[in-house]
């Protein structure tokens, strides 16, 4: 995902160089940058809620409540939306996720 570069470059992609100590990431930064990415990818809950909060805000994609949210696919699963980016989630309250998902399964 992030290879070691031989060229004293950050792996990050940043293109900031190498100094001092550092053998791989040239900040603390891009070592969160690298983190929060790999444990997307990972599929750790708390991480891509969070971003995905801070991105469209902490609020209901719909009704625009503020309460009871939850993390849902815009292309649901069975249609191939499993293994997407960040774009591919939305916030939504508990009420305008359970009428999603019934849509979603032709309930």
């Amino acid at each position: 995902m992030f290879p070691d570069r031989k060229d004293g470059l950050c792996s990050c992609g940043c293109g900031a160089v190498l100094a001092g100590r550092r053998r791989r990431w040239a900040t603390n930064d891009c070592t969160k940058f690298a983190t929060a990415v790999w444990a997307i990818i990972d599929g750790q809950v708390g991480t891509f809620e969070y971003y995905v909060a801070k991105y469209q805000g902490r609020k209901c994609t719909v009704c625009r409540a503020r309460r009871d949210l939850k993390v849902d696919h815009i292309i649901p699963v069975k249609y191939g939306g499993g293994g997407c980016w960040l774009s591919n989630f939305q916030m939504l309250c508990h009420n305008c996720h359970v009428a999603k998902t019934n849509k979603d399964f032709g309930w």
